[in-house]
């Protein structure tokens, strides 16, 4: 059964906006041969992830399975890149922090608060992080020659820090606060955020982390 949640057409919009641009910001941040290989499989995360939520939104929304199903989408790709990290060396740090940018898709979670969609505990916590980063995100790419190396290593803590926190905003056994939010997060289109979109982020702080050490 085909499962999706009434959202703002605004939301929705912006959602699959950013999940069809993530995997061609890969051509801004790789060289081009590794772009297309990296590219292909963002696509194919991007393309399992809408499939899985759309016929089997029932089952996502069991508690452990969701949680099993985050966890592996959020840490199976971290896992991967950094057992494979002289392969990402080199990289622009600016470019890197300017996908950040993107956590002003957190815009969707206050749209969806006031359209009842999404409750305000969920939305005010995992939402206000990041819009924080994807301001802080877009000044360092337009100030990036004039600041310091600090700067990125706070947006990489910051940034990493709220998607752990938000984690724990996610419905299942590990759910410490925002009680009250039932499992619409887990059902297209909202899912893409946590599943796609999140692990996306992840990915692109992990590489700036690779690149700060790789130049010590």
């Amino acid at each position: 059964m085909i499962q999706i949640i009434e959202a703002h057409c605004l939301s929705t919009m912006l959602v699959i906006f950013t999940a069809l641009i993530t995997p061609m910001y890969w051509f801004l941040a790789l060289p081009y041969n590794k772009a297309i290989i990296i590219s292909w499989l963002t696509a194919l995360l991007g393309s399992s992830i809408f499939t899985l939520s759309i016929y089997y939104g029932t089952t996502i929304k069991n508690p452990a399975i969701f949680t099993y199903i985050l966890a592996a989408t959020w840490f199976i790709p971290l896992c991967i890149i950094w057992f494979h990290r002289q392969w990402f060396s080199n990289l622009n740090q600016r470019v890197l922090a300017g996908f950040q940018i993107f956590r002003l898709l957190s815009v969707v979670f206050y749209i969806e608060m006031y359209a009842g969609h999404i409750s305000s505990q969920f939305a005010i916590p995992a939402g206000g992080g990041d819009t924080l980063v994807g301001l802080f995100a877009l000044y360092i790419v337009y100030h990036y020659k004039k600041l310091p190396t600090w700067a990125i290593k706070t947006l990489l803590i910051f940034g990493a820090g709220d998607i752990v926190w938000s984690y724990f905003a996610m419905p299942g056994p590990l759910q410490l606060f925002a009680l009250a939010q039932s499992y619409e997060v887990a059902v297209f289109p909202f899912v893409f955020v946590g599943m796609f979109l999140v692990p996306s982020f992840l990915t692109f702080h992990l590489l700036s982390y690779i690149n700060l050490v790789q130049k010590k």
